[in-house]
This record gives structure tokens, C-alpha cells and sequence, in this order.
């Protein structure tokens, strides 16, 4: 590498760093590019070792002006900007620094995959100077408070002291409300979500001021990244492009931004995008395997905070995130995640996707419903059909009606939800009531598979304080309802009987 390019890494690199092989191999090379003549290169070796975190200090010590380096590299941070800089180059020789031109490289962009964009309006700019330079403080985690400021970031845990045991803390999610949402509500709304799936829950909150404010910003979020990057065929590389070439055109007319700065000038609008973003990029949120709950409008940040994130940092940022969206108006969503979208039939707002797809998962719900309930879109709606989501997520369909329902695959994600004794007691108390035909065969697949691998979390839940009983109750049930009861049937329910307060097995 001999020429001086923006680079982006997941996560922190050096002493004390993460150090995944990718990011240290970028470092190392940027690194080497930046290096005076007099210094050894580094081996791109994907390692960090001594020799890097040393010359990591170096570069801090005599580009950045730290008195003391820490031999550290993160994410959207001061030392990975100044890496990103032409002009260090020569201060880490020693020399003047030349003056920043918008000849400076952006990317490792292809011979002719040059793209010409008109120079930009003089008040655009100003407005994004100004957008960047009154950035929120990065986001905080309180715990079980009810929000206050847009874009706020709190832990949420609830724990019922009897069922601590079988709480999961090891696990995460993350929750973004839709409009018209108060603090308390989303502080209730994210407690409903961490007692379902009795795990935290980060909860990050869409503030709300009032339903004009919220629909113009609704509709500013549906014309965001979202938007443009879901008119580019099949990747983010194609308007990667196009944002590099954007940023060379406002760097010309005075706004000197790198690319992660301009890219948060451009989300700054909406102040829950923003940090659901910088969230994404650094710190505990970061995990791609913490799934994101997005409801109503918070799928519209989500989907421009990940869009951001891929544009900031590549395709491989938001690829294998999980997205489980509830009513959701948003059409567009980046590569790569695995998204599932619940849609109860009457809801409208879900009409404003313009699209069908096989990642969508209905529930029929009867004007009885409605009338009682006088809502179809809240997120407590939506909890309370989650049983019905998860079966008939494992339905066969023609023209989107549910025809029938596979028991082995049912079985199988119910066996995905580990102990969460809540979720697959609602699911089999949903099938005594409304599916009888399909219940002892879900039952006993289940219950087989459990006996033949996890006897011991099999007797735990059945004598779990509070849902304990009601699982079993459900699941004997299922397993002699009807009309007639095999004889595995009726094994198996004595067998489920013998764990209530029975030996460990």
C-alpha cells in the first residue's frame, strides 16, 4: 500500500484492543503507507504485536499530539481520523504538512468508476457544517430509567426475583420505538420486550414532540439513506461511490469532512439515527449478534443507521444482523441482514412498504379484536401475538393464507428458544385453544427431542415458580386433546407429569 486511503475497522486495534485479524491488517498497512523512509514496515500479518502497538504510539505521539499514546486504534476516533489524513504523512516525517486539497483519495475507487455530481448549494452546505458541529455527546447507558432526550440509549432489565435463575444476562437485544412514544411508554415497552425474551434489552429511543413533528420526520426518515441505497441494484458499493463523490464536492467548497463525519451530518437530522449509529459502530452494541427489535417509525432509523453503518464501514458491517420489525412502513433495508417482518393483516402502516416478500409473517386479526383492543399497530400488540407470529412462521401458505403447519418446524423453534419457559408456554397454550389438529404432533416432536437431549433444562422449566405449571398443563394438554391418543402421546405426558418436582434426572 503506498498511497494514503480512508480506512475503517470494526472494532479497536492494539494494546488492549480487540485486534480481529482484518482490522489489524488494515491498520498495519495504513500504518505502513504513513511510515517516515528511516522506519521499518511492519509485516501485514493480521498480528499485533509489539512492533505494531509501538509504532501505533508513534504515530499518536507525533501526528495526534498525545503526550502519552495508549497504542490503541478505535473506531470513529482520533487517531483513526488523523490515519485517514493525507497531511500526517508528512508530520509523522517531520515536514510541513501540505494543505488539504479535494484531490485528497477517498476510497480505493476503480479506474473509471469516477461519478460527477453537481457542485453543492452553498445553504446545503452550511446546513451540514452546521448539522456536524452540534452532534449529540456519544450515547450512555442508564439503567431501567424512562428516557427524556432523543436518541437517549438505556440498559432495560426486567427480573422477577423467583425466576432470576433462568434470566439470560449473557444475552442482548436492542429495541427502537416507532412516533408517538413517551419515555415512560418506551420504558414499558422495552420492559415488556426483556421479560419475553428474558434477556437486556437496550432501548433506543425515538423522542417524540408532536404528530405533525413526527409524521414530517417520518417522512424525511423514508426519503433518508434507506431510500436512495435501496435504488442501487442489489449492494451499497454502487452509492458508496456516489457519497464519496458527493464528499469530494463539498470538501471543494470548503466543508472538510472525512467520510464517517459527513455520513453523520447526512443522518444528524433524526438525533435517534445518529446514535443508534455511532451504537453500532463501537462499544457493546456493536456485537453483530444482538438482534434489533424495531418498531413502527424505528424501523425507518434502522434501517438508515444500518445503511449509514455499511457505507461508512463496508457491506460486511450489517451483514448476519438480525432485524425483527413490527409493523414496519419501511421498504428498503441494506444486504446481507436477516430481517423478519410481522404484519397483523389490519394494520395500515405496514401498507406503506409497498411490498410483499416470503419474510413477512401475518396474523389475521377478527373486527372482534379490534373493537376490544381499539389498536392494531402498538408494540404491546404486537407482543401479545408473538405466539401467533412463531407459529405461523412455520406454515405452509397459498395466496397468504395459512393452509397448514409443519409440527417438526414448529418443534425446532421452539427448541431454538432454549429455556425461555414464558415464549413456548404461550405458543403451546395458543395451539390447545386454536389449533388442536396440529397440537399433539408439535407437542410430542418437541417434547421427544427434549427427552432424548436436555432432560435437565426439560425438568427445570417444568418447575420453573410461575410458568412451570402452566407449560406442563399446556403441553399434556396438546398431547391428549382430540378425539383419540397414542400410545407415545400418552407416555410422554406421563413422563412430562414425572419431572414436577420429581429427581434430576
Amino acid at each position: 500500500m503506498t498511497t494514503v486511503s480512508l480506512i475503517f475497522i470494526s472494532a479497536s486495534v492494539g494494546a488492549r484492543g480487540r485486534n480481529a485479524d482484518a482490522d489489524v491488517r488494515t491498520i498495519q498497512e495504513q500504518l505502513n503507507a504513513l511510515m517516515p523512509p528511516n522506519r521499518t514496515r511492519l509485516a501485514v500479518d493480521g498480528k499485533c504485536g509489539p512492533l505494531t502497538i509501538d509504532a501505533i504510539k508513534s504515530f499518536q505521539k507525533v501526528v495526534c499530539g498525545m503526550r502519552f499514546g495508549d497504542g490503541l486504534v478505535e473506531p470513529d476516533r482520533k487517531t483513526i481520523a488523523a490515519m485517514c489524513d493525507a497531511s500526517s504523512k508528512a508530520k509523522w516525517s517531520g515536514m510541513a504538512p501540505p494543505p488539504l486539497t479535494p484531490d485528497d483519495p477517498l476510497s480505493n475507487t476503480p479506474p473509471g468508476a469516477e461519478i460527477n455530481v453537481a457542485p453543492p448549494d452553498p445553504a446545503r452546505v452550511a446546513e451540514l457544517k452546521t448539522q456536524h458541529e452540534n452532534t449529540p455527546a456519544p450515547p450512555t447507558f442508564p439503567r431501567n430509567l424512562a428516557p427524556k432526550a432523543d436518541g437517549e440509549i438505556t440498559l432495560f432489565e426486567k427480573i422477577v426475583t423467583k425466576e432470576q435463575k433462568y434470566y439470560r444476562p449473557n444475552l442482548r437485544a436492542i429495541f427502537v420505538n416507532g412516533m408517538l412514544t413517551t419515555g415512560d411508554t418506551h420504558m414499558s415497552h422495552a420492559m415488556l420486550l426483556s421479560t419475553n425474551l428474558r434477556c437486556p434489552v437496550y432501548g433506543v429511543f425515538n423522542g417524540t414532540q408532536s404528530l405533525r413533528t413526527d409524521f414530517f420526520q417520518c417522512v424525511a426518515d423514508k426519503l433518508g439513506p434507506g431510500a436512495a441505497g435501496g435504488d442501487v441494484p442489489h449492494t451499497t458499493a454502487a452509492y458508496r461511490l456516489v457519497i464519496d463523490a458527493q464528499l469530494k464536492a463539498y470538501r471543494t467548497a470548503g466543508l472538510h469532512l472525512t467520510r464517517v463525519q459527513f455520513i453523520e451530518a447526512l443522518i444528524a437530522g433524526n438525533t435517534a439515527t445518529l446514535q443508534l449509529f455511532r451504537a453500532l459502530r463501537s462499544g457493546p452494541l456493536s456485537d453483530r449478534s444482538i438482534p434489533i427489535y424495531a418498531h413502527s417509525q424505528g424501523n425507518l432509523i434502522t434501517s438508515n443507521a444500518l445503511f449509514a453503518l455499511a457505507l461508512a464501514d463496508g457491506d460486511a458491517a450489517v451483514r448476519g444482523r438480525t432485524v425483527e420489525s413490527y409493523g414496519s412502513p419501511c421498504r428498503n433495508w441494506p444486504p446481507g441482514i436477516r430481517r423478519r417482518d410481522h404484519r397483523i393483516a389490519l394494520d395500515p402502516i405496514t401498507l406503506l412498504q409497498l411490498r410483499r416478500s416470503t419474510d413477512s409473517v401475518y396474523v389475521k386479526q377478527s373486527l372482534g379484536d379490534l373493537v376490544a383492543t381499539r389498536d392494531v399497530h402498538g408494540f404491546d400488540v404486537y407482543m401479545a401475538h408473538d405466539p401467533d407470529f412463531i407459529i405461523n412462521s412455520c406454515r405452509w401458505t397459498v395466496f397468504g393464507f395459512v393452509e397448514t403447519i409443519d409440527p417438526a418446524v414448529l418443534a425446532e423453534s421452539l427448541v431454538q428458544l432454549g429455556n425461555n419457559t414464558i415464549r413456548i408456554k404461550r405458543v403451546f397454550e395458543t395451539l390447545l385453544e386454536d389449533r388442536e389438529r396440529c397440537a399433539d404432533e408439535v407437542a410430542l416432536k418437541y417434547a421427544t427431542r427434549q427427552r432424548r437431549v436436555a432432560k435437565l433444562q426439560m425438568h427445570r422449566m417444568i418447575n420453573e415458580p410461575n410458568h412451570g405449571k402452566p407449560l406442563l398443563d399446556a403441553m399434556v394438554g396438546c398431547l391428549t386433546s382430540g378425539l383419540w391418543t397414542s400410545k407415545d402421546e400418552e407416555e410422554m405426558a406421563a413422563w412430562l407429569t414425572s419431572l414436577r418436582h420429581g429427581p434430576t434426572p
